[in-house]
């Protein structure tokens, strides 16, 4: 496996060999870090055995497709609904490289076909599996990858980064997702994020707890009916409180306004801290 961390956002991409294809994870942001990914895959392509090339997607937001140009020999794999995203996001791309003055090929913001939507069920794409993971945004997936060497890695996207806390646009989807990661992290060895260092099933769990144990929290003060004004002072996330995470809360605690009903609240809050311990449905 090997990793590449953006020097902005630390995003964070990677390639894995499995035994049976080759998988690139949301291709980089500045022109260097895609072109030092697409010289890995290129590396590996000449050495290794032909096998399928998959160009995963964790989520349609512009940092992490707007390297997908660079891999036009690579089957998309995308959650069904980042397709509505592509257009807007890669204008968003756009308008951000010309205000860092940043130079990449026109086709960068040009929309891509996606091979393989991925819909309301999971399914399986040669060594992978892939759930849907509402919450952060409308198109979010979970992956679950099986390298060449056996380790299963947890493909995560934006959700349980050490840098940052759950940001929450898909209230109504969140938890079911949160769940599912509870699962997921009891069957992977190492977990991938978005943004920031990976970390190993220990370390997931511990991110998992921090995180749905805050989400529980704002779930559980909207079902006692507290103001909304008050929930932007009170249950901030834990860590340093950076002007990042003060805005992430705030749009956390407007989102869940907007969608979760006071009389829906208490249950998901049950359901979120049950997450957060690890506890899932099924089991």
């Amino acid at each position: 496996m090997h990793l590449r961390h953006s020097e902005v956002y630390a995003l964070t991409s990677a390639v894995v060999v499995s035994k049976t294809a080759l998988w690139v994870v949301d291709p980089g942001f500045l022109p260097a870090e895609v072109d030092d990914i697409r010289h890995e895959v290129d590396r590996l392509i000449r050495r290794l055995a032909p096998r399928p090339r998959y160009l995963l997607l964790t989520h349609a937001d512009f940092d992490h497709i707007v390297g997908v140009h660079a891999f036009p020999d690579f089957q998309v794999v995308a959650a069904r609904a980042a397709i509505r995203r592509l257009v807007g996001r890669l204008q968003v791309a756009q308008a951000v490289d010309e205000e860092l003055l940043i130079e990449r090929p026109k086709q960068a913001y040009q929309p891509f076909s996606v091979t393989h939507p991925v819909g309301q069920d999971p399914i399986r794409i040669d060594s992978a599996t892939l759930y849907p993971g509402a919450g952060h945004t409308a198109d979010g997936l979970l992956s679950l990858l099986r390298a060449a060497d056996g380790q299963r890695l947890l493909v995560a996207g934006d959700y349980l980064s050490a840098l940052e806390p759950a940001h929450i646009s898909r209230w109504s989807g969140v938890t079911a997702t949160f769940e599912r990661l509870a699962q997921l992290i009891g069957t992977s060895d190492r977990l991938l994020v978005g943004h920031g260092p990976a970390t190993d099933r220990v370390g997931g769990f511990g991110r998992l707890r921090s995180d749905a144990g805050y989400l529980a929290r704002l779930l559980g003060q909207r079902g006692d009916g507290l103001s909304q004004d008050r929930m932007m002072n009170d249950s901030l996330p834990p860590g340093p409180q950076t002007r990042t995470v003060l805005r992430y809360h705030k749009d956390n605690v407007r989102s869940l306004f907007h969608t979760i009903p006071q009389s829906a609240a208490r249950g998901l809050a049950g359901r979120m801290a049950a997450a957060g311990r690890g506890e899932t449905p099924e089991g």
